[in-house]
């Protein structure tokens, strides 16, 4: 089983969890367990979310984990040196790591995204850019993965769930072989319509066969 470690800190966007969702299908339409999501904090316990609830979470430790994905926020808030410290070994014991929406900051604080490619949150674009000039950010794609690290766009905007469930669909996976899913299942396109703009385009049975690979 594929333990992913998912890492929350307060105030995160509580759409990021969407995550969880898309591990869970996974594990269902493989028909055994393949990935173990495990939820994780600088001191666990129960972390408050974007919305004003909070889920409980385990702390940091010194467990390896197959994928490490850091969520994002809605005020890019300063993470803690705990967090980039854990981020910082995760990537150098963990197979892949990347972050959701503007997780991207969090990497990046990391000196994780140095020199690769990286997205976020069309929104904070400008923001990204300024902050972290040695990124090479490609805003308008919805997903991107850069060498041995695995930055990933899992999921982006308001279009976390969809985007999840298109991974979820993927034919073949480490571990478990293959996996046939209804055609009917949404699907996203791999860019915006433009940098700026917040809606996707959408490709019904269009396949995300570089995001299947990495999954």
């Amino acid at each position: 089983m594929l333990r992913t470690g998912i890492v929350l800190y307060p105030g995160f966007q509580v759409m990021n969890l969407a995550v969880v969702s898309v591990l869970e299908f996974t594990n269902l339409a493989a028909g055994k367990p393949v990935y173990q999501p495990v939820l994780l904090s600088e001191h666990g316990g129960p972390v408050r979310s974007s919305a004003g609830f909070s889920v409980e979470t385990q702390a940091f430790d010194k467990r390896r984990f197959d994928t490490v994905l850091v969520v994002g926020d809605n005020q890019i808030s300063t993470p803690p040196q705990a967090l980039i410290a854990f981020l910082q070994r995760a990537a150098r014991r963990s197979r892949r790591i990347g972050s959701t929406c503007t997780g991207a900051f969090v990497l990046a604080q990391a000196g994780l995204l140095d020199g690769r490619r990286a997205t976020t949150h069309w929104f904070f674009a400008r923001q990204f850019r300024r902050s972290y000039p040695n990124v090479k950010l490609e805003d308008d794609r919805i997903f991107i993965i850069d060498g041995p690290l695995r930055n990933c766009r899992f999921f982006h905007h308001a279009r976390h769930v969809r985007q999840g469930f298109e991974m979820a669909r993927m034919r073949r996976a480490p571990g478990f072989g293959v996996i046939r899913q209804p055609p009917q299942m949404a699907s996203c396109g791999h860019r915006r319509r433009t940098c700026r703009a917040p809606n996707s385009v959408y490709f019904p049975g269009w396949r995300h066969c570089e995001l299947e690979r990495w999954v």
